[in-house]
């Protein structure tokens, strides 16, 4: 989702008359657009300010995101080289904002739940894939989550406009893959018929011409239907991809997440999911050390993983979020039990990713080239329908189109192989 609101800043200033700097110390503004779902990426911002404190350029310093929100005027006040600090509803006056910033300290965080920017413009990072939001914010109010509070609560998008925006982006032929989202799009509810829920949507948006690659991104167990598996089972364009956060598998822990679902309905759901798409990719979220987590719980969270062996896992350490319940929290877990299991747990979902990688060598995949591989000379990289990343030997002009990749190796977070001309051999996805 950031990505995506990073695509709505850059084009709203392109429209304006800027152009992007190839050296941020070089730029004359320098925006960061933040997360703070996770300390992590909060002190990953507090680091780059820093950093950038004493450079001899003038530059006027912005930042944007989920820390604006949740921060404010703190950061105007810890960080004097920051000009502007604004919200995603302000996204449509930056430039006017900017002009501004330039003579004096600007607060301009406005009610998240407001300003939505969805139609306006926009310089896509990389033209063949479409990120088309379905809604924004979340009504869920995990007991450890800051999106309600820095998002707003959920608003779901009418289907016809969100028809026509895809519509609209497939008009050239250059997007070849379409990745709809929302925090929670299982719930999505189409404000002007609330009988139109997700699987309807996934239906009318992979009716329209060129729509042939359909990713979505997040999905809540507990919202998860019986017809929402049926449409992704039966629609050809929707990728067999899903990932469904499970956060832990002790049933006291989730209750305590409020996450409103228990590990006996994810266990069925993974069946269900599995019987029905039996290619599908299945990745997940798991958290530990959430207060209160015993050693049997953290027990009962690597039963599942064991049981359910995802393709793959974001694995990570919990860490109180400003304003949340979970935060109030006194029953906290030692600082050396979190990182314990969280390396045990890290180590072997590795070793299970892994193990699902070997199970694609010696087949092909469609691949929807990305650009160039960080790692490999002369490699492109991309993801396959699955959304695994794929890399493999070509030319720099295939950027942006789709290949057929037989897959010779397999490592641990990625899959080599090399382009076939004529799709021979095993298929996968």
């Amino acid at each position: 989702m950031n990505v995506h609101d990073s695509e709505h800043i850059a084009g709203v200033l392109e429209q304006s008359g800027y152009l992007e700097s190839e050296d941020p110390l070089e730029s004359d503004i320098l925006i960061f657009n933040t997360c703070c779902v996770r300390k992590s990426a909060e002190n990953r911002l507090w680091g780059a300010l820093g950093r950038v404190a004493d450079h001899e350029k003038r530059i006027i310093v912005a930042v944007t995101g989920c820390c604006a929100s949740l921060y404010g005027m703190k950061i105007l006040s810890d960080f004097p080289n920051v000009s502007l600090v604004f919200g995603r509803s302000e996204i449509n006056e930056l430039p006017q904002i900017l002009s501004r910033a330039s003579k004096q300290r600007i607060l301009a965080v406005g009610d998240p739940s407001s300003g939505e920017i969805d139609f306006q413009h926009q310089r896509s990072c990389f033209p063949a894939r479409a990120w088309v939001a379905l809604s924004h914010g979340c009504s869920n109010y995990c007991t450890y989550c800051v999106v309600p509070l820095v998002r707003g609560p959920e608003r779901c998008r009418p289907l016809g406009e969100v028809v026509e925006e895809v519509r609209r982006d497939m008009r050239d032929g250059k997007v070849k893959e379409v990745f709809l989202l929302g925090q929670n799009l299982n719930s999505y509810r189409d404000p002007g018929n609330n009988k139109i829920g997700f699987a309807r949507a996934l239906e009318e948006i992979c009716s329209i011409d060129g729509v042939d690659r359909l990713k979505f991104l997040t999905s809540h167990p507990k919202d998860l239907t019986q017809d929402i598996i049926d449409a992704m089972a039966d629609l050809p364009a929707v990728c067999s991809y899903l990932h469904l956060p499970l956060q832990a598998g002790s049933n006291p822990v989730l209750q305590s997440m409020n996450r409103m679902y228990g590990r006996e309905h994810y266990l069925e759901l993974v069946e269900e999911v599995r019987g029905k798409i039996g290619d599908i990719t299945l990745t997940t979220d798991i958290m530990v050390g959430f207060p209160g987590e015993s050693e049997e719980d953290f027990k009962m969270t690597m039963e599942m993983v064991e049981m359910i062996r995802f393709d793959g896992a974001y694995t990570f350490i919990y860490s109180g979020r400003p304003g949340t319940k979970a935060e109030k929290s006194l029953d906290l877990v030692p600082e050396e039990d979190k990182k314990r299991r969280f390396l045990f747990l890290a180590e072997r979902q590795t070793e299970i990713t892994y193990e699902k990688n070997r199970q694609l060598l010696g087949k092909w995949v469609e691949v929807l080239v990305e650009g160039v591989a960080k790692k490999g000379k002369g490699l492109l990289t991309g993801r396959n329908r699955g959304h695994r990343v794929v890399n493999f030997p070509g030319e720099l002009s295939l950027v942006g189109s789709l290949a057929w990749v037989k897959i010779a190796k397999a490592g641990k977070n990625s899959l080599t192989g090399t382009m076939v001309e004529e799709k021979t051999g095993a298929l996968a996805i």
